[in-house]
C-alpha cells in the first residue's frame, strides 16, 4: 500500500486514518441502537414515576398537616371556652360534638381511669379526641373536677 506523491494531502490522510477509529465504529457512534433507546426510555419512565409518587405523598402529608393545624386551633378554642364558661377548676365534661370548618371534624370527651390519689382529691382525668373520618388528629388528657350533682335548695 504505497502512497503516491501526486496527491498533496495523501500523507496527511494516511496519518489521520491510523488515529481515527474504523468505519464500523464511526458509523455506530452516529446513532443509538434500539436497545439503548428502550433502556433510556425505561429509566426516564421510572424516574418520572418516582417523582410523581413522591409529589403525591408530600401533597397528602401537607394536607394532613393543614388539617391537624385546623384541629389544634379548634381544640384550643373549645378548651378555652370550657374554662371560661365554667371556671378554672371545673374543666371538661363527658360528651361529644362537631367542629365547623372545611373538613368535618368531631370531638369526644371520655373519662379515663384515674389514679386513686387523684380521686381522693376529687380530680378526674379526661381524654379529648378530635377525629376527621377515621384519622385521629388531636388527643389531649385534661384534668378536671368530678361532676357533682347540683345542690338544690329546699324551699317549702
Amino acid at each position: 500500500m504505497g502512497l503516491s506523491c501526486d496527491r498533496p494531502n495523501a500523507k496527511r490522510r494516511h496519518a489521520a486514518a491510523k488515529t481515527r477509529p474504523c468505519r464500523t465504529l464511526l458509523r455506530r457512534l452516529n446513532g443509538l441502537t434500539l436497545i439503548e433507546v428502550v433502556a433510556s426510555l425505561l429509566l426516564c419512565g421510572l424516574l418520572f414515576g418516582f417523582v410523581i409518587s413522591s409529589f403525591n405523598q408530600h401533597r397528602q402529608e401537607f394536607r394532613r398537616a393543614a388539617l391537624m393545624q385546623q384541629a389544634i386551633d379548634q381544640t384550643d378554642r373549645l378548651v378555652a371556652s370550657w374554662y371560661m364558661e365554667r371556671g378554672s377548676d371545673s374543666g371538661p365534661r363527658i360528651g361529644s360534638g362537631r367542629f365547623d370548618g372545611n373538613e368535618p371534624m368531631v370531638w369526644q370527651v371520655a373519662a379515663v381511669t384515674t389514679e386513686p390519689e387523684l380521686r381522693q382529691l376529687g380530680i378526674v382525668k379526661y381524654r379529648l379526641e378530635v377525629r376527621s373520618k377515621d384519622l385521629l388528629l388531636v388527643q389531649l388528657e385534661l384534668l378536671g373536677s368530678e361532676a357533682r350533682p347540683s345542690e338544690a335548695s329546699d324551699q317549702d
